[in-house]
């Protein structure tokens, strides 16, 4: 039975019907390329882009670095729900995830196609992990959080994940 998918907007940013224009476009840029928050603004130039609404073109009001971080904003708003069997709970997630690339610095990809591949599966438990011990050197002092920092601590020997200092 495959995994049943639906895009939706993060509830903030998009309703679901944009979200679903924005994937669409998205992956338009995708299939040319990485998917960087400099394409994306790239597409968005273009005035019949479905992404040029999204940011101010005025310059002296937004500035490049403001458009990039708009770009980066419209990435991550698209969410999917994803149902992994007919009877399992449906689950809100990100659409795209950011990884590190040889020579392209960072690129979003899907979320699917990065955890289906070991160098960028291993990447993201990696940031996960960092982001859950700063997490963990926060709340130490939380005795009631200690079975949770139990659970990380085996999940991390388990997958074998070292932290970074």
């Amino acid at each position: 039975m495959p995994i049943q998918v639906k895009y939706v907007g993060d509830g903030h940013r998009l309703s679901t019907k944009e979200a679903g224009l924005v994937r669409k476009t998205l992956e338009q840029i995708r299939r040319t390329g990485p998917l960087t928050r400099n394409r994306v603004l790239d597409h968005a130039r273009d005035q019949k882009s479905p992404l040029h609404r999204y940011f101010n073109w005025n310059d002296a009001s937004e500035a490049e670095k403001r458009r990039l971080e708009v770009a980066g904003r419209l990435i991550n708003a698209v969410e999917m729900i994803v149902r992994y069997t007919p009877q399992a709970k449906p689950k809100r997630i990100k659409a795209y995830v950011s990884i590190s690339t040889p020579n392209k610095g960072r690129e979003s990809v899907p979320m699917f196609q990065a955890m289906s591949q070991a160098q960028y599966r291993q990447q993201i438990l990696q940031q996960a992990f960092n982001e859950l011990a700063a997490f963990q050197r926060r709340y130490a002092n939380y005795q009631e959080l200690s079975q949770v920092f139990d659970a990380a601590e085996k999940a991390k020997r388990k997958l074998k994940i070292k932290i970074a200092a």
